[in-house]
């Protein structure tokens, strides 16, 4: 052992140069390898399928919705490198209300199209263009963690026992992360503009409405009750109140 590092150590200092040169190379690969591999928490992996979600504002309709979705849908099947689309809208799974919706947009094989993640930024500018239309599209890595379905690769979360400290800060952190011009897509699950009711009842007026209607009725004083009436054949299950 101890020859073999006397004999190394005898060429290192005879082919000093060389060494040099070999240091001065390590460097410059290391360079251009940290500017090539891509960075992240996982790799950005080519599964040849993009996740999108839609988002519109809290008060639209449903037909409203489906139009905007149909756009979106339209714009998508509109590129040369998506084999199809899947959309859908309505409250259910990791929607909300009626005003957010999905998509699931196939792409066509690896070696007929460049790499998802440039399919996706191609789509996204003629996707910002839908009007009143929000679309937050995933190239999803094959090593998923977490079980929650969100908008975006990552999640910040932000909790406070306070209600009225996160609608005051929420709105601001999100202008201040958009305006950072390094992150796409940034959107907040907190809305302040959903729609609400809100039902006040006279209790006088309500007593008295019920009381009269009592009167009026030859029924006992109970209330409603629902019955079944089941049958052994296939038919489906009738209820009368």
């Amino acid at each position: 052992m101890r020859a073999v590092y006397h004999d190394s150590l005898v060429w290192s200092l005879a082919h000093r140069r060389t060494l040099i040169a070999v240091f001065i190379a390590s460097l410059i690969g290391t360079a251009i390898l940290f500017v090539v591999v891509p960075k992240g928490f996982t790799t950005n992996d080519d599964t040849g399928l993009l996740i999108g979600s839609t988002e519109a504002a809290p008060n639209i309709a449903f037909e409203a919705m489906a139009e905007k979705q149909k756009e979106a849908i339209k714009v998508i099947a509109a590129s040369p490198h998506v084999t199809s689309v899947i959309g859908f809208v309505g409250a259910g799974g990791p929607n909300t209300g009626l005003s957010a919706g999905r998509l699931i947009v196939p792409l066509t094989p690896a070696d007929e199209r460049p790499l998802a993640q440039r399919v996706l930024e191609e789509l996204r500018p003629h996707l910002n263009g839908i009007p009143g239309l929000s679309v937050f599209l995933q190239n999803q890595p094959a090593l998923r963690i977490g079980g929650r379905i969100t908008k975006s690769e990552f999640q910040y979360s932000v909790m406070d026992p306070d209600m009225d400290e996160l609608i005051q800060w929420v709105p601001k952190l999100v202008e201040r992360l958009r305006a950072t011009h390094v992150l796409e897509d940034v959107s907040s699950d907190l809305i302040l503009n959903n729609p609400k009711v809100q039902v006040q009842i006279d209790r006088e007026r309500a007593v008295e409405r019920w009381a009269s209607a009592l009167i009026r009725s030859s029924r006992p004083c109970s209330p409603p009750t629902v019955r079944a009436r089941y049958r052994r054949s296939s038919a489906p299950l009738t209820s009368t109140r």
